[in-house]
């Protein structure tokens, strides 16, 4: 579903609760909203490569459009990592699973993990590239950090503008003689 599409449905939702609740104007409304994805918080490995095990501890963060990715602290082998990923929650016939893919690089750039997997199994794939080329690894055991259900809310504090309305009149009024 699109963006633009979710919040319509919020926007219509929030008038329908507003008439159903009896709520007039300047009243505060508060809203709690169950969300069915999870927050996907963190992630760490330990991963045997031909380079040797490669440790990697990522912690996440969403940025404002929805992409995960790797706060300051996430570490990949003995060097900072940089990381951007996606998750997708989708329902299947016995019940929704959360999906992700994530791209993780060393700081500076020397090597990469492509990790995919499935939020709640503790496995994913793994792809290693570095200097040498690529190596896709068996699924190997990963420990994920995850909240669920995530809770969030909206809190609507009408206020009128006094000054906005007045002007907003006035223009109206001379509009209006302009065209008489």
């Amino acid at each position: 579903m699109s963006s633009q599409r979710a919040f319509s449905r919020i926007v219509f939702s929030l008038c329908v609760l507003l008439v159903a609740a009896g709520s007039s104007w300047g009243d505060e409304i508060h809203l709690d909203l169950p969300l069915a994805q999870p927050r996907f918080d963190g992630l760490s490995a330990s991963v045997e490569t031909k380079d040797g095990v490669v440790e990697a501890s990522l912690r996440f963060q969403y940025n404002p459009v929805g992409t995960l990715v790797c706060t300051n602290d996430s570490q990949f082998g003995s060097a900072p990592a940089t990381c951007h990923g996606t998750q997708r929650t989708t329902t299947t016939a016995t019940g929704p699973v959360t999906n992700y893919n994530l791209v993780v690089k060393d700081v500076p750039p020397t090597r990469t993990f492509q990790i995919s997997g499935r939020l709640g199994t503790g496995l994913a794939t793994v792809v290693y590239i570095n200097k040498k080329g690529k190596t896709k690894l068996l699924p190997v055991p990963v420990t994920e950090t995850v909240e669920s259900p995530v809770s969030a809310s909206i809190t609507l504090s009408p206020e009128v503008d006094a000054t906005a309305s007045s002007a907003a009149a006035a223009r109206s009024s001379e509009a209006m003689a302009t065209t008489a």
